[in-house]
């Protein structure tokens, strides 16, 4: 009787990377799972459940109330949670996993075999000598075939999801699903009018028949966090004035606002209000942070790009009271704090009617649970107008985004003021 292990080596030698044999696959391993019990009714001991989320960091800030809620309706389980490597910084105090483990999503599309073969040396040291009830993909767009394949071979009896047909309600032409359907044993398509990630996450929940008690998301950093914090921003903290932070990075450039459109709206900002500035980004966005930092007042500003871990980031945004910025994962983690939000958008305000669903950034990625105001273009520019693409832009560079005035941020920060109490 071969083991798991060997059939995964044989496969792995003679399959053709180059064409997903997907048929293949499970032709090998489904008899040695069925054979070595693991499509059994799981024993009365404690049930092991798989989280899957391979993407971004602002998706998995939105998915923080799903692993919560996930734990309150199974409190006794044993709960592992799959994620990238660019999300793992985030989620590593995460309290309601036993255990977080890593997997290089785009290494699929980059290197398939190198990706299978990381993915089968993660299953036969951490799920085979287990045995999973469920895996759960709360993925909604996108190619999910990655977060399929590790549900799959993590030997889950039950692996649930999103189809990769759920954009059909909106009109999309239905795609080929026998892949899925060999992968999935339950892949669901949710009404067109649950729009936002957080809440298309949340229902996946109710469909399988969890109980939603709340819908807040959450970040988990330490004591050490909330110490570095107050040390960076002691200066602002002693200044007793508003402290708003301003988020420089995105994941593509044409979501990135020009800077000196920035300096421009911050500057009539620091005019009318008393505001202490807090400049937030990543190694990316040092140069353009030094950049902003000279074209505002010295003693008014705090360039912290480059300087703090995603959990030191997420503490200093606990003592900020709004946040400025670009649609990114700090601006989710602003949002998850509670601070209001002003988000600079490069998808104008009227962009794609009932396609919202798809191929709407703001509709789909809007700050969740907090107070926000999203400042966008009047219209498409050049080229971006003559054909949908997600977020109304289809450059790589800061594009349609310029658009926006500087004196749209202003109001938007009166607005919110007069809403959250002044300033």
């Amino acid at each position: 009787m071969e083991t798991l292990v060997q059939v995964a080596e044989k496969y792995a030698q003679g399959a053709d990377f180059a064409k997903w044999d997907w048929q293949g696959l499970v032709q090998a391993f489904e008899p040695v799972f069925a054979r070595q019990g693991f499509r059994d009714e799981h024993s009365k001991g404690q049930q092991h459940i798989l989280l899957i989320r391979l993407d971004a960091m602002g998706d998995m800030v939105l998915t923080t109330a799903f692993v919560r809620e996930v734990r309150r309706n199974h409190p006794a389980a044993y709960i592992t949670l799959l994620v990238s490597p660019a999300i793992y910084p985030l989620v590593q105090k995460c309290p309601y996993v036993n255990r977080i483990l890593v997997l290089d999503k785009l290494l699929f599309y980059i290197d398939k075999k190198r990706f299978f073969a990381e993915l089968l040396q993660l299953c036969a040291e951490n799920f085979w000598s287990e045995r999973y009830a469920i895996s759960i993909c709360p993925q909604w767009g996108d190619d999910k075939t990655a977060s399929q394949l590790a549900a799959y071979l993590s030997g889950s009896k039950r692996r649930v999801g999103y189809s990769c047909n759920v954009d059909t309600v909106y009109g999309y032409p239905v795609k080929d699903t026998r892949m899925e359907s060999a992968l999935m044993t339950d892949s669901y398509v949710i009404p067109a009018d649950i729009i936002h990630e957080a809440e298309r996450m949340l229902y996946l929940l109710r469909l399988l028949e969890m109980d939603v008690a709340d819908e807040r998301m959450e970040i988990w950093y330490s004591e050490a966090d909330v110490r570095r914090a107050e040390c960076l921003l002691q200066e602002g903290r002693q200044s007793g004035r508003f402290m708003m932070a301003i988020g420089l990075g995105a994941g593509q450039d044409s979501r990135k606002y020009p800077v000196e459109k920035y300096a421009e709206a911050l500057r009539e900002i620091g005019r009318r209000w008393e505001v202490y500035f807090v400049l937030l980004g990543g190694t990316k966005e040092q140069e353009e942070a030094q950049s902003l930092q000279a074209l505002l007042p010295e003693a008014l500003t705090c360039n912290l790009a480059g300087q703090t871990s995603v959990l030191e980031t997420a503490a200093v945004l606990s003592f900020c009271d709004m946040y400025i910025g670009n649609d990114t994962g700090v601006m989710h983690m602003a949002a998850a704090a509670g601070l209001p939000v002003v988000m600079v958008s490069r998808e104008a305000d009227d962009f794609c009617g009932s396609l919202a669903g798809v191929l709407s950034e703001n509709q789909r990625f809007a700050p969740w649970q907090t107070n926000y105001v999203i400042c966008c273009p009047d219209e498409q520019m050049g080229d971006c107008a003559k054909e949908l693409n997600y977020g109304g832009c289809k450059e790589r560079y800061s594009h349609c985004i310029k658009q926006v005035k500087p004196e749209d941020i202003v109001k938007a920060v009166a607005m919110l003021a007069q809403t959250d109490g002044g300033m």
